[in-house]
């Protein structure tokens, strides 16, 4: 008996003929867009920041050095029990996850909607103020001048905080900090004395936090506008400022003077591209009466800037009402911040170019050719650039490099310091000052926490 002949009925061969189709068409894996890159990053920066700062008021470490000998709630802050113990190391592999997030951010910013860089430049900076002090006792140094002035009647410009030894804020300031070293702040900082400690320690400390995030936003959102006016995305000008590792951790965590400098001088730049020369001199005077290092910026414009004549009107106008208050204040004693400014700039941090390679030498401290060779090479960077302004009216860029010189050069090196460069190299021309930000900003992270 012959078998049955086998059949296939019309639908099975459409089946067959389908399934032959799908095995030979080549499978593709969606591909991840820019924008998804650059919003993952940014969403990364924010977890990073709750671990860090949570990790910090867990427990007493070096990363808060104003708790070593006791860590109040009011210290600690609100994260305090949200997170485990951090110690150095850890907090160093966090700053590098951060910094290669920060960079991602960076490179796909424009592709990053607008709500979206807004939220994170917010939201990290909402982290970092509820955060403890990190990382420095400067927020408690600020409050030792004050009292200075408003609880012993010393004026800070004369009179050091080894005078008062019996007062309690000593036990909040680290072994490094210089006691012996009259007040190097402006005297606009110093005006607000008698609020900070009218406020007590815990209302003194949260104030200064406070108006160092709030100078740090307001600096945030001076770029955007100043990047907009000149025509340029804001996106990735506000993210190269606002969502920096060591603008967030060092800075604005530790509440340095610094920052309201920064806004002022952000203020001050922003009022010069808005054509309104007069108010932009005036301001970054004010700003240089908080820090003198806003003196880089004033200088720059009065070289390179438009309607220089009344930019410098500006400025004089600024200079003698603010010097009137200073020294109706603080009376000649004022005066004195000069010589404190230039034993400071004499001293040595804990790490910097000209001491590190003087390690490299064999010499724990700067060796004095290393000294006298950075301070001619930011002499002439400093003649050089102004006379490039004025030759090409590119002031901010100008200010943005000799920054960098300063930075390079200079033997009193802190992280935070890279809070006066990154604005400028937001708002440049120049995308090698943008890059040149960046390094610093790496090659600052690791010196800083190097042994």
């Amino acid at each position: 008996m012959r078998p049955a002949a086998l059949t296939l009925s019309p639908d099975w061969l459409a089946l067959d003929m389908e399934a032959t189709a799908l095995n030979s068409t080549p499978v593709r894996v969606p591909r991840i867009s820019r924008q998804s890159i650059g919003v993952a990053a940014a969403t990364g920066l924010i977890l990073a920041s709750v671990v860090v700062a949570a990790g910090a008021a867990a427990y007493p470490t070096r990363l808060v050095p104003s708790a070593r000998f006791m860590f109040p709630d009011w210290l600690s802050g609100p994260f305090a029990g949200l997170g485990t113990q951090m110690h150095l190391v850890a907090f160093a592999v966090a700053l590098a996850l951060m910094i290669v997030l920060y960079v991602v951010t960076l490179t796909h910013a424009r592709d990053i909607p607008i709500r979206w860089v807004i939220g994170t430049v917010v939201g990290v900076h909402a982290v970092f103020l509820l955060a403890p002090p990190l990382l420095s006792t400067d927020i408690f140094g600020y409050l030792a001048h004050a009292r200075l002035l408003s609880v012993h009647d010393l004026n800070p410009y004369t009179n050091v905080v080894a005078q008062i030894p019996g007062d309690p804020v000593n036990q909040y300031l680290g072994q490094t900090w210089p006691k012996a070293l009259p007040a190097p702040y402006g005297p606009l900082l110093l005006m607000g004395s008698p609020v900070l400690v009218a406020l007590g320690f815990a209302g003194g400390m949260w104030a200064l936090k406070l108006t160092a995030a709030g100078a740090a936003i307001g600096s945030v959102a001076l770029v955007w506008v100043a990047a907009r006016r000149l025509g340029r995305d804001p996106r990735p000008a506000a993210a190269l400022v606002g969502l920096n590792p060591l603008w967030l951790t060092w800075a604005l965590a530790g509440a340095h003077n610094d920052l309201p400098m920064v806004f002022l001088f952000v203020a001050g730049a922003c009022l010069a591209v808005a054509a309104r020369p007069r108010l932009a001199g005036g301001v970054l005077v004010a700003a240089v009466a908080v820090k003198a290092t806003a003196g880089i910026v004033l200088v720059a414009l009065l070289c390179g800037g438009e309607r220089r004549g009344r930019v410098l009107l500006g400025a004089a106008v600024a200079s003698v009402v603010i010097g009137a208050l200073s020294f109706a204040v603080f009376g000649p004693d004022l005066l004195n911040a000069v010589p404190t400014l230039l034993e400071q700039g004499q001293g040595s941090s804990r790490q910097s170019v000209p001491r590190d390679l003087s390690r490299l030498l064999g010499s724990e401290y700067p060796l004095p050719v290393l000294r006298h060779l950075g301070t001619a090479v930011f002499g002439v960077s400093l003649v050089g650039l102004l006379g490039w302004a004025a030759r090409t009216r590119r002031w901010i860029d100008a200010a943005g490099w000799i920054t960098v010189a300063l930075l390079a050069t200079t033997t009193w090196l802190h992280a935070w310091y890279i809070v006066g460069l990154l604005p400028l190299a937001a708002l440049s021309e120049s995308a090698r000052l943008r890059v040149a930000a960046v390094v610093m900003t790496v090659l600052m992270g690791a010196i800083q926490l190097t042994p």
